[in-house]
């Protein structure tokens, strides 16, 4: 597969990037709470599809399409876990208190 010229010019990819930073925090005694799963590069995995589609009758676009706005304030956004990773615990669940608000 090859990477788009953005993410070839980034040097160390994205992700790795991340797990640097969650290891480091975590070395720090950063209380990080990981909502990382899979890739962006690879399909959903599976036993999140099977919770929304098969348990709950949702297609994973409608499950989390509150979640991304609620967490990073817009309908299209960098994935979801990893948006939460970036921001933090403490910022996460505000958001995400602050949607359940209004539901």
């Amino acid at each position: 597969m090859e990477l788009s010229p953005v993410l070839a010019g980034l040097g160390q990819y994205p992700f790795a990037r991340l797990d640097d930073w969650r290891a480091d925090a975590r070395r720090r005694g950063i209380d990080v709470i990981d909502f990382g799963v899979g890739d962006p590069r690879e399909p959903t995995p599976a036993f999140i599809r099977e919770a929304l589609v098969d348990g709950m009758g949702i297609k994973p676009k409608f499950a989390f399409g509150p979640l991304r706005t609620a967490v990073s304030g817009r309908r299209v956004s960098p994935p979801l876990f990893e948006s939460m990773e970036i921001l933090g615990k403490s910022a996460t669940l505000t958001r995400l208190r602050a949607l359940r608000a209004t539901l």
